[in-house]
């Protein structure tokens, strides 16, 4: 199997999360020792290029034993390389195997720590505050640095400007909302279609032929369409049946005194005792006391 044939496979899985390992008789220094042999270092760069065009991450460590070895020659041609959205790998060493040419490569998966960043809402008016705050604290921050005796002294000024600048966010600015808001809306069917779309132009930019790239972006605006009908048809439902749901209690009543802020809760009077020390449970009880 060939780069081509990889990717066609891998535009038609439509997957996120993908390990790959195989012999891509390939030979480049960031995954090995580059040996005297009939094969040229071009292969090399269509698989790193390949890589990297497809954001994929190759876990190899050039300083390992060979993945392949017969007598005296040796060759890293064995490749491991993921997705982004798959961890680093715990381990990854290549074990020599006696019973065989081919050594055996070990490597494990785990999930990455990732750490949690605070997301702050910059509306202007914030920001105006925010950096009068922080000129006003650190307006000597620039003489720190230009004066550092150091590198050390340069660190603690960096130090000190991050953590000034982690202050002012946190008095200053709105801590964003986490996610988006939930759209009711929203239906698998619809994440399904959106997803196949972003598969076929993925394909159309990949093709390798003027011909084949017009096909393919032939096939991917008639997807597309399809896929702004049926959010277009989804939206119309929902805001229908919103309308519906409406109408039954009447349109005069609560949603249009809510959309003019004119609706107001119900008046609760609060109990009182009668003469023998009872409290009135109701308003006619409440009148006959009054």
């Amino acid at each position: 199997m060939g780069l081509e044939e990889l990717g066609t496979l891998l535009d038609g899985l439509e997957l996120s999360k993908v390990v790959i390992e195989g012999d891509f008789n390939a030979h480049h220094p960031s995954w090995g020792p580059v040996r005297n042999t009939h094969r040229n270092l071009d292969m090399g760069v269509s698989v790193l290029s390949f890589a990297t065009s497809r954001a994929l991450l190759i876990w190899n460590d050039p300083n390992s034993i060979s993945t392949f070895r017969r007598g005296d020659w040796e060759s890293w041609i064995y490749l491991t390389m993921s997705s982004t959205e798959v961890a680093a790998p715990h381990t990854w060493k290549v074990v020599e195997n006696p019973l065989s040419d081919h050594n055996t490569i070990i490597f494990q998966t785990g999930k990455q720590t990732v750490p949690n960043v605070q997301k702050f809402s910059l509306n202007p008016h914030s920001l105006k505050k925010a950096a009068r705050y922080f000129t006003t604290n650190v307006g000597n921050i620039m003489h720190m640095i230009e004066s550092a005796p150091d590198n050390a002294a340069v660190d603690s000024a960096v130090e000190y400007l991050t953590e000034k600048l982690k202050e002012t966010s946190a008095s200053k600015l709105r801590i964003a909302p986490k996610g988006r808001a939930p759209v009711h809306w929203w239906s698998p069917q619809l994440a399904s279609l959106r997803n196949r779309c972003k598969a076929l132009r993925r394909r159309a930019a990949r093709a390798g032929s003027a011909a084949e790239k017009e096909k393919g972006h032939i096939i991917f605006k008639r997807e597309r369409a399809k896929y702004r009908r049926a959010l277009l048809v989804a939206k119309r439902q929902s805001w229908s049946g919103y309308c519906k749901n409406a109408g039954k209690e009447g349109l005069w009543t609560v949603p249009y005194l809510i959309g003019y802020g004119k609706y107001r809760t119900p008046q609760v009077i609060g109990a009182v005792k009668d003469p023998n020390g009872c409290l009135t449970k109701s308003t006619t009880d409440y009148h006959c006391h009054h």
